[in-house]
């Protein structure tokens, strides 16, 4: 159903074009190939997805997100010079 192209980014779902599948869990590090673990995704938005994430699962990007958060409501301000 999908040829790789490169590490990460495959071809685009033969039944739905414009989109393809993206992994919650990575293959690599033992996600399966299951509904639970699998997420139809616009083709765009998958390669965006692992440019900026990686092979980082949902539950780590969230735990990201949330300490980033976190950093950035406790910065003090700066005054502009």
């Amino acid at each position: 159903m999908f040829r790789k192209r490169n590490r990460w980014q495959k071809t685009q779902n033969r039944r739905r074009p414009g989109r393809n599948l993206h992994h919650l869990l990575p293959r690599a590090r033992g996600g399966k190939n299951n509904d639970r673990n699998l997420l139809l995704i616009d083709i765009e938005k998958h390669e965006a997805w692992h440019r900026i994430f990686g092979l980082r699962s949902l539950g780590e990007v969230i735990a990201l997100l949330q300490r980033l958060d976190r950093m950035k409501r406790h910065q003090p301000l700066r005054k502009a010079a």
